[in-house]
């Protein structure tokens, strides 16, 4: 197994312990949405030192599905919907989903 696929493997283990997290204290601890960030740039790296360097307009469709997570989480936020840790959880789970561009 190659280190993005253990990294892109990770990223349902995290939004697992987030969403346990969330039910049990109604929290989400900083550290898991900054893990998600973490290990996405380590997965960009990991893709260029692979020799699959990801091309700009291969990562800009991640970063604007990240840049909309993140508005609308911190709108919900802002409204009182829902609290801070899932608006970050909303923009980096945009981030590593990205946004499906034909």
């Amino acid at each position: 197994m190659t280190l993005p696929t253990m990294l892109i493997a990770t990223l349902p283990a995290l939004l697992i312990a987030a969403a346990l997290f969330d039910l049990a204290t109604y929290t989400i601890p900083n550290t898991l949405p900054a893990g998600m960030l973490l290990l996405f740039g380590i997965f960009l790296v990991a893709m260029a030192l692979g020799g699959h360097a990801l091309h700009w307009r291969e990562v800009s469709p991640h970063l604007l599905a990240g840049g909309f997570g993140l508005a609308a989480g911190l709108a919900m936020f802002a409204a009182a919907w829902s609290g801070r840790g899932d608006a970050e959880l909303f923009a980096f789970a945009g981030l590593w989903l990205g946004w499906a561009v034909r």
